[in-house]
């Protein structure tokens, strides 16, 4: 029941909590609480369960939502314009699908720590009344989180959203923030991150790179024009090597989605079927411990070996995979995005 609840939880704080990296910090601290608890060591399988998922499965339940961290801000920048709904409508079901097989396959992994040993304890948990500041914290969130939902009705942009919230949280003697414990906490980074990304996407493709890159990959299959399903698997196992190769998510992006769309359009695909399929099998994968931010924390803590990660990396990718084909494409084209145009 812990773990299901994990699971399940992955999804459900994204919309109060986008960043993946910001639950991991904190709900790595209250895992490891409870296995302190219970008398479970470290380096117990049901431990590596817990942790294990944090690392590889937790950032699922942020992708599916348009302001839900780096990959879908620059995903859906690099594909187009997208209102929060569409993208919540297109990537719900394969992110939140990945996520459950995903989980299900840690489980067998680890399946013989999920008995506690003789004596284990409950974990008697004392809560104090409701704060006001959790009460604004609650009420700021759910009205971003219904602005974002209803953008079909009120047209406004996802970031305007973000931006009314964020004014609200550091207004004086109304918010939750002063502005200088916002600067000093601010993941400033991450801005840097995401605007070197897209310049790369843009040089990529001013300076011919992505369209060289592009005509290969269209020469080598092109015997399978008139198979979309075939060329369109193709195109998924290039972006799984070059996951492999990129570890960093930005500039995966950057490089793949260009690529992609550029491939499909020239193979009479629809581009934007392409570039969410290397969407999905990019971000369903981590390969390494040092891949994400978030990922390296939890596994240093959680003593994770690297052959672990890679092992969780290649059951990944063919979940990811095999969602895709199997139930993804037929859902896309259900709703609007058929493979073929």
């Amino acid at each position: 029941m812990l773990y299901v609840q994990m699971l399940v939880s992955f999804a459900a704080l994204t919309f109060a909590l986008p960043s993946a990296s910001t639950r991991g910090v904190i709900m790595v601290h209250v895992y490891e609480q409870v296995m302190a608890h219970w008398q479970i060591p470290r380096e117990s399988p049901l431990s590596k369960s817990v942790m294990m998922a944090m690392g590889s499965l937790n950032r699922l339940g942020s992708t599916a939502l348009l302001a839900g961290g780096i990959t879908p801000v620059v995903a859906s920048s690099l594909l187009g314009d997208f209102s929060w709904t569409r993208w919540f409508i297109l990537m719900a079901v394969p992110f939140y699908l990945v996520l459950i097989f995903g989980g299900l396959v840690v489980y067998l992994m680890f399946r013989s720590g999920f008995t506690l040993p003789p004596g284990a304890g409950t974990v008697d948990l004392k809560t104090g009344p409701i704060q006001t500041k959790e009460i604004k914290a609650g009420l700021i969130a759910l009205g971003t989180a219904l602005l974002w939902f209803t953008d079909f009705a009120h047209g406004l942009s996802p970031a305007v959203p973000a931006l009314i919230a964020m004014t609200i949280i550091l207004l004086p003697g109304v918010g939750l923030l002063t502005w200088r414990e916002f600067e000093s906490n601010m993941g400033w980074a991450n801005f840097f991150v995401i605007a070197s990304s897209l310049s790369l996407a843009n040089a990529l493709i001013i300076s011919g790179a992505a369209a060289w890159f592009a005509d290969t990959l269209v020469g080598s299959v092109e015997g399978l024009r008139g198979h979309p399903t075939l060329i369109l698997l193709a195109m998924s196992g290039a972006a799984a090597m070059v996951r492999a190769v990129m570890p960093n998510i930005s500039g995966y992006l950057a490089f793949i989605i260009p690529v992609a769309m550029s491939t499909g359009s020239a193979l009479g695909l629809n581009p934007v079927v392409c570039g969410l399929a290397v969407v999905v099998v990019g971000d369903s994968v981590v390969y390494y411990p040092a891949s994400a931010t978030a990922s390296v924390f939890i596994y240093q803590r959680a003593e994770i070996r690297a052959p672990e990660v890679v092992r969780m990396g290649i059951f990944m990718t063919v979940i990811a995979v095999g969602v895709l084909f199997t139930i993804v494409l037929p859902y896309w084209s259900m709703v609007g995005e058929s493979l073929t145009p």
